[in-house]
């Protein structure tokens, strides 16, 4: 599968909860990590998932939110990610982040560079990453 995601993460469905338009999907990608996102119902009957089966949640960088690990810092984003900022791309406007996850899992970020500069961000330190529900994209091999 080509996709100009930057961030694929594959993992297994735990479970899927329709409701009266969209359906919660948690994809399981490692024993520290799961991804929720949510879809319409109509396309997650349209990919015929279930429990068990294997899909890969699809992340645009430009949706990925950047923060400090505060545990007691309460969003909206059901999709939590930290890890150490592997490497950084400085660009024109915007930069690249990546960020390593301790199950191995990476997850790339562009924010603007006044958001580097205001968070001083380096290689090594611990960040953690937010991804909105809606914001993830499910697809699975035919």
């Amino acid at each position: 599968m080509k996709t100009s995601a930057r961030n694929q993460l594959t993992g297994v469905i735990e479970k899927v909860v329709h409701g009266p338009v969209s359906a919660e999907v948690v994809l399981h990608i490692s024993k520290e990590n799961s991804v929720t996102a949510v879809i319409t119902n109509e396309s997650a009957q349209y990919l015929g998932l279930k429990k068990g089966d294997t899909a890969t949640a699809l992340i645009k960088a430009s949706s990925v939110i950047l923060m400090e690990p505060d545990e007691h810092v309460k969003t909206s984003a059901k999709n939590r990610f930290c890890g150490k900022v592997d490497g950084i791309v400085e660009g024109m406007v915007t930069d690249e982040v990546t960020i390593h996850l301790d199950d191995g899992n990476s997850i790339v970020a562009t924010i603007t560079k006044k958001s580097l500069d205001d968070m001083k961000l380096k290689n090594g330190e611990t960040i953690c990453a937010l991804v909105k529900a809606s914001h993830v994209i499910l697809a699975i091999k035919q």
